[in-house]
């Protein structure tokens, strides 16, 4: 870590490079946004096991509303993880939580196109039975 206004490294006295400096700084900034908007993301995985919930609760109550419900919900979700991936996908890094940030944002792709997928054949599959 480097403090203001320091020109040299604390440790080995090295000359800092001020341009390489506030580069290493906007670095370290985005892998910690990264980072952070995967924690909130994935905090969201919770919501699927309500949905999925609420879907076979409208599927054995023959309520198709809540099955659009947890279908649009779910839709809705696929927005953080495309939009995550986009931005912070191709980072390249050998920082270990932005490595696991990018797994677990694929992971929560997955999740939640294969709710989408499952609620989207049980709204079928209800409305081919009606």
């Amino acid at each position: 870590m480097l403090f203001y206004g320091d020109t040299n490294c604390r440790f080995c006295h090295a000359v800092i490079n001020e341009d390489h400096a506030k580069k290493s700084a906007a670095a370290v900034a985005h892998l910690t946004q990264a980072s952070r908007s995967a924690n909130i993301i994935r905090s969201f995985r919770n919501l699927l096991y309500v949905i999925l919930a609420l879907a076979g609760l409208g599927i054995f109550t023959k309520n198709p509303s809540l099955i659009v419900t947890a279908l649009i919900i779910s839709l809705l979700n696929l927005i953080g993880p495309i939009r995550w991936l986009k931005k912070y996908g191709g980072l390249i890094t050998d920082d270990a939580d932005a490595s696991h940030a990018q797994k677990d944002m694929k992971l929560e792709l997955y999740f939640w196109i294969g709710a989408v997928l499952a609620e989207a054949i049980g709204l079928s599959v209800f409305l081919w039975k009606r």
